[in-house]
């Protein structure tokens, strides 16, 4: 629950900060042309197999809440620094009646990469590292383990304005992860839904 209030005050704090940072920002970043940052929140959900080498391949649901901070220069996406809560539930039995102990927690991540035209749309192909905190289900034991992280986002060609700033985006995307978690590996694939609004892009309104 502290994580999850964490992610909205992340995104609440941001969207206070149009109005200061934006209109100093707006100048700036009108400009140098194609630049931006942008604030973004996700919520997605898929699948965690996880294995090692002397077990099979146990599938697991999960779930995830992220925010994200974004600065773009034309197409290339300099950075994107991440902060996700996350949950995975207990995998599959195997023919031995082994089962992964479900595990949640939260990641912080930075990844960088490229935009892509698509017609009316717009392709976002990223990757990057993350480190993640998390705790056994109905346990006591914490751990961190790193993770390589991709994410491919379809931009929808629609806007919308939201707390005066113009352009708002729904975002489509697959995110993955591949987590080096003690003994054994985690995959996680998923779909995500999520939407994002501009720094520094007021409305006339």
């Amino acid at each position: 629950m502290r994580l999850k209030l964490t992610i909205g005050l992340f995104f609440a704090l941001s969207a206070a900060l149009v109005p200061s940072f934006g209109a100093q920002a707006a100048p700036r970043l009108a400009q140098g042309g194609d630049r931006e940052i942008r604030v973004s929140v996700s919520a997605s959900g898929g699948i965690a197999p996880s294995f090692e080498s002397d077990r099979p391949l146990l599938l697991a649901p999960s779930w995830d809440w992220a925010a994200s901070l974004s600065f773009r220069s034309r197409d290339w996406i300099v950075v994107r620094a991440g902060l996700g809560n996350f949950w995975t539930g207990d995998s599959a039995y195997d023919s031995y009646l082994f089962s992964y102990r479900g595990f949640q927690g939260a990641t912080l991540s930075l990844e960088t990469g490229y935009r892509l035209p698509l017609g009316g749309l717009k392709l976002e192909l990223l990757a990057g590292a993350a480190l993640s905190v998390s705790k056994y289900t109905a346990t006591s034991l914490v751990t961190a383990f790193p993770s390589a992280v991709a994410d491919i986002r379809l931009i929808l060609p629609w806007a919308f304005t939201l707390f005066g700033a113009e352009d708002g985006r729904l975002e489509l995307g697959v995110p993955l992860a591949f987590e080096w978690r003690a003994s054994a590996a985690t995959i996680e694939a998923g779909l995500s839904l999520g939407a994002s609004i501009p720094l520094g892009k007021r409305s006339s309104k």
